[in-house]
C-alpha cells in the first residue's frame, strides 16, 4: 500500500512557498523603489531576455526554458540547506514580478489586472506552479536537514535513555526526499516548457494586443 503520510506536509510547504511569492509579490508592487539595488542584476537578465523576444521565437524559448529549469533545480537541491535557497529564491520571486508590474503599469497607464492577464498568468500559470513545486520539494529536504541536525544533536548531547522508546514509524530522510525530487522532477521541467513555449510564442501578441 502506497504511504501517503507525508503528502500533508509538501501541501504544507506547496501554501508556504505561494504566500512566499505573493508576499514578495505585494512588497514589490508598492515599493518598487526599495529593491532597486538588489535587483539590478535580476532586471538585466529581463532585459537580455526582452531582447530575444525581437530574435527567433525558438530561441527565447530556449533561453526562457534553460534559465527556469536552472532556477527550478537549484532550488530543489540546495534546499537541502535549511531551506534558505528556495525561500530567497521565492521571495525574489514575487517581488521581482511585483516591481515589473508596478513599472509597466506607470508606462502604460494599464491597469494591474490587464499586466497579469495578458503579460504574466498565461504563462505564469504554468511557470510559477513549477516554481512553487520545486520550492516545496526544498523546504522539504532542508526540514529533512534539520531534522537530520537535530538527531545528532541528541545523540551527540544526550544520555541514552533506560526506558525504551515507542517505536514509530520513521521520518523521511535526506536521501528520501531527494528521491522523491529526483521523481517529480520530469513533470516540473514539463511545465515549464510549456510555460516556456507560451511566453516565447504566445505572451509577446497579448502584450501587443493589450498595447502593453
Amino acid at each position: 500500500m502506497r504511504n501517503k503520510s507525508y503528502e500533508p506536509t509538501l501541501r504544507w510547504f506547496i501554501t508556504f512557498a505561494a504566500a512566499l511569492m505573493i508576499a514578495g509579490f505585494l512588497a514589490g508592487y508598492s515599493a518598487p523603489h526599495s529593491f532597486n539595488s538588489i535587483l539590478q542584476p535580476a532586471l538585466k537578465k529581463l532585459q537580455e531576455i526582452g531582447v530575444h523576444f525581437h530574435g527567433h521565437p525558438l530561441s527565447t524559448v530556449l533561453l526562457i526554458f534553460v534559465n527556469n529549469s536552472v532556477a527550478a533545480i537549484a532550488m530543489m537541491l540546495l534546499g537541502v540547506f535549511l531551506g534558505v535557497y528556495p525561500l530567497w529564491t521565492m521571495w525574489m520571486n514575487g517581488v521581482i514580478l511585483g516591481v515589473v508590474s508596478q513599472l509597466v503599469v506607470q508606462k502604460t497607464h494599464a491597469s494591474v489586472f490587464t499586466v497579469l492577464v495578458y503579460a504574466i498568468l498565461p504563462h505564469g500559470v504554468f511557470e510559477l506552479s513549477a516554481l512553487v513545486w520545486a520550492s516545496a520539494l526544498g523546504f522539504s529536504e532542508g526540514f529533512a536537514g534539520m531534522r537530520a541536525i537535530g538527531g545528532a544533536l541528541r545523540r551527540l548531547f544526550m544520555r541514552p535513555s533506560a526506558v525504551q522508546p515507542v517505536v514509530r514509524r520513521q521520518p523521511r530522510g535526506i536521501r528520501d526526499e531527494f528521491a522523491r525530487a529526483f521523481h517529480h522532477l520530469p513533470y516540473i521541467l514539463g511545465l515549464l516548457l510549456l510555460a516556456a513555449c507560451i511566453e516565447g510564442l504566445v505572451t509577446p501578441h497579448l502584450i501587443q494586443m493589450a498595447h502593453l
